[in-house]
């Protein structure tokens, strides 16, 4: 049996793909050809640690080291086929990244939990030093359960910039152009969304003015007093159906001291707080530094997002899952994982429609808050088993997603036998 260096079977089997009745034959033609154990050799080594990687890593450093690794093994010599598979997988990498972006953006809508006027005198005046703001830098925890997540420092420049910093990427951002720049530094790479008719958009988020609403709400309720970085604070707590938004401020000078906000297993703390700092305006230039290269432009409308964007998310998660859906639509590791997994030329799409369907999908989930997500564990194909559903803007009924990927308009009371364990 002969076997070209190119010959697909050659990745399927590395990857313990391969049918059982032909891995007999591709074993016996390896031990007679030690260039073909060589070039399995070597993509089980790039396998295993992109499965590494991704696994033990937080996220920012998972994609870090995700990208250093497949720059290594593209440029071990003599090995055509595996700079072949490489260059596919960078393309794939390419729709993770993209999409990751877009999960970073999501904490940007996510923390967003209550715009109510204010009626307590003592919170009014925290209100007013916040609006008063016109630079602001903070530091953002998220928790999951017990386990941290991530940390990031925020800059907010003029209400309209936000520079966000977290280990190994750097992201920029102006909602009033509607443009996002993410930066990873190690690896000089960049990529870029332009979000178009931001300004018009519904679901644009900019950071400092939704901060300056989930201080308080004509609901706040008085807490009790805490002391927080050396400071005698004073804190009032919303609940509301996006959850439980806590804000600490200081008992003298009536600044924001910390805000915690809690979603489910999902805790974000917002600390550090600066008011007023003296900001280098160069620090938010959307502009691609001298020696990057820049691995994905894409652009979008929020009006061109359509359901169909979710459903093929849905469907990679689950096709790189073992056909599984995911237990969350908020990990980002865990999307790395089905992403370079799932096999991308069964949607018979070029990469950068792919990219812009996958980061509207995610645009859509982050930006819009009115959504319910109970795919945990679910089977692919499962039928008549709801997993995600959400009301469109000025309609009574809502959209279903099932786990065979149909879609149905459902009205209000037909919910209730919906599943109820799982993520909103």
């Amino acid at each position: 049996m002969t076997i070209d260096k190119n010959d697909p079977r050659l990745t399927a089997f590395a990857l313990d793909e391969l049918p059982r009745e032909e891995t007999a034959e591709l074993q016996a033609a390896l031990k007679n050809d030690p260039a073909l154990q060589a070039e399995v050799d070597a993509i089980r080594a790039v396998a295993d640690k992109l499965k590494t990687t991704l696994a033990e890593e937080p996220l920012p450093k998972a994609v870090t080291e995700l990208v250093a690794t497949l720059e290594k093994a593209g440029e071990q010599p003599n090995t055509f086929t595996l700079k072949k598979r490489i260059f596919t997988m960078k393309s794939i990498t390419k729709i993770a990244v993209a999409a990751t972006i877009l999960l970073a953006i999501g904490g940007v809508f996510a923390w967003t939990l209550s715009s109510d006027a204010f009626t307590s005198v003592a919170l009014a005046q925290v209100a007013k030093n916040l609006n008063q703001a016109q630079t602001i830098s903070l530091k953002k925890t998220v928790y999951q359960g017990e386990e941290l997540r991530s940390e990031q420092t925020i800059s907010l420049l003029n209400a309209d910039r936000m520079r966000v910093e977290s280990e190994g990427s750097i992201g920029i951002f102006d909602w009033a152009q509607g443009k996002m720049l993410s930066l990873a530094p190690q690896h000089k790479q960049a990529i870029a969304v332009t979000l178009k008719d931001a300004k018009k958009s519904g679901p644009q988020r900019n950071w400092l003015a939704e901060l300056k609403k989930i201080v308080g709400s004509e609901k706040a309720r008085e807490i009790g007093t805490e002391t927080f970085e050396n400071r005698p604070c004073k804190g009032w707590q919303v609940t509301n159906s996006m959850g439980v938004t806590t804000v600490w401020a200081d008992e003298k000078t009536a600044e924001i001291v910390r805000v915690e906000i809690k979603a489910g297993i999902v805790r974000t703390v917002l600390s550090n707080f600066k008011f007023n700092p003296k900001l280098d305006e160069s620090q938010f230039s959307l502009k691609m530094p001298d020696g990057y290269e820049m691995v994905v432009d894409t652009s979008f409308a929020p009006k061109d997002t359509s359901e169909d964007d979710v459903v093929l998310l849905l469907r990679a998660w689950a096709g790189g899952n073992g056909d599984v859906f995911p237990d969350s639509l908020t990990d980002g590791v865990d999307w790395f994982k089905a992403a370079a997994r799932y096999d991308w030329s069964k949607e018979k799409k070029d990469e950068n429609t792919l990219n812009k369907k996958i980061s509207m999908a995610f645009f859509q989930i982050y930006a819009k808050q009115n959504w319910v997500y109970r795919g945990k564990g679910v089977k692919l194909g499962t039928p008549d088993r709801a997993i995600f559903w959400y009301k469109p803007k000025g309609s009574k009924n809502y959209r279903v997603i099932y786990a065979d990927l149909s879609v149905k308009e459902v009205a209000p009371d037909e919910l209730k036998g919906f599943p109820e364990a799982g993520e909103n």
